[in-house]
């Protein structure tokens, strides 16, 4: 059982309604940074843990807990560690469930129930740095062919090109298996993806949020160039950073982002490391199975689909020690709490967090 006890710094904590890090508890409700994210689920799964040796309940299999402390910076410290340990020692694992999604609210359109998302896989990511070295000068007279005006035609095509959408894998899933629980316009549409993908890719891609569930992402982040306002800088740079679709490798998006510019006065480099999408766990078996069954008994009426979580999660750092691997945490999300995951005024409710461990006491005694 994966979680990480760092958290994102507040450069807004002016603006919350408690101090981030004072752990503020207000009508039942704690108020502070990392109370979705992530010490909720470390929280709970402690006392999951100290309820049932409180009772002398013994466990069929060991339990692993693996709390890392830099998942926010990739976790090569913390997670990849614990993985590099646990395969040096050949200690086997069965599964490993991570956070991820929860039990949403209003976030599938057309469906009514709440739906809980397992995911089976989660996006890679990989930022591409864009270079071109020209001549310089006196602004007094400009080259029209200048570093800056390169690459901004540059970035232009790119930001005027998307990459493929894709209906497959634990996309395909989610809509799949909640289309019979969804109003009728949506059933007819996600239950015959056969004849209705196009149209669905269509819809999914003309969202921010839906769209990134569907292709590779990709958005300019850092541009720099120049130091003084009357010098035609001889170099201009730019940071192109992906969110990879599980099967679009990094030397595909490298390959497809030099095809897309078409210019070759503008250099392609990795910049930093890159993380492939992670491989796509099973749908059922072994640690799906019990989470499922535990969410349909700890949260009656919620309908259990798969899912790619579009964010990373340690799970990346661990592909080498199981091929199970599920991204889900009992707690109720909606789109008024889930804005405070890595923004301000992140809260969680005592029944909130009281779900969670009744959750795990649950599937502790299930494995």
């Amino acid at each position: 059982f994966l979680g990480h006890i760092d958290v994102v710094p507040t450069p807004d904590s002016g603006d919350w309604k408690y101090k981030p890090f004072k752990g503020t508890i207000a009508k039942d409700t704690l108020w502070g940074r990392g109370a979705l994210d992530d010490k909720n689920a470390i929280v709970a799964l402690l006392e999951a843990a100290e309820y049932r040796l409180s009772l002398g309940l013994p466990n069929k299999r060991t339990l692993i807990f693996a709390f890392g402390h830099d998942e926010e910076t990739g976790g090569k410290n913390g997670a990849a560690a614990i993985a590099k340990h646990l395969i040096a020692n050949k200690i086997p694992v069965a599964f490993i469930a991570d956070e991820g999604f929860g039990v949403m609210k209003g976030i599938v359109p057309g469906l009514k129930n709440n739906c809980a998302i397992i995911g089976l896989s989660e996006k890679g990511n990989v930022s591409i740095k864009l270079s071109v070295n020209e001549l310089g000068g006196h602004s007094a007279w400009p080259n029209p062919e200048n570093a800056t005006s390169i690459l901004s035609r540059g970035l232009s095509k790119l930001e005027n090109y998307q990459f493929p959408a894709h209906l497959d894998g634990p996309v395909r899933g989610l809509f799949t298996e909640a289309a019979p629980y969804m109003d009728l316009g949506y059933r007819a549409l996600f239950s015959n993806l056969w004849i209705t993908a196009p149209i669905v890719k269509t819809v999914l891609i003309g969202g921010e949020k839906t769209a990134a569930t569907v292709r590779t992402t990709h958005v300019t982040t850092i541009i720099k160039s120049g130091t003084k306002e009357n010098v035609v800088p001889p170099l201009a740079e730019a940071i192109v950073n992906l969110r990879l679709f599980p099967g679009d490798l990094i030397s595909y998006v490298q390959a497809e982002i030099i095809r897309v510019i078409d210019d070759p006065r503008i250099k392609t480099s990795i910049y930093l490391e890159g993380q492939e999408a992670t491989p796509i766990s099973p749908d059922q078996g072994d640690g799906y199975d019990q989470i499922k069954d535990c969410i349909h008994a700890q949260f009656p009426e919620t309908i259990v689909v798969p899912g790619l979580v579009i964010t990373g999660t340690d799970c990346k750092n661990y592909t080498a020690v199981t091929n199970r691997m599920y991204r889900f945490v009992p707690f109720e999300f909606s789109n008024s709490n889930l804005s405070g995951i890595h923004g301000k005024n992140e809260y969680i409710t005592r029944t909130q967090f009281n779900k969670a461990v009744l959750f795990y006491i649950d599937l502790f005694q299930r494995l």
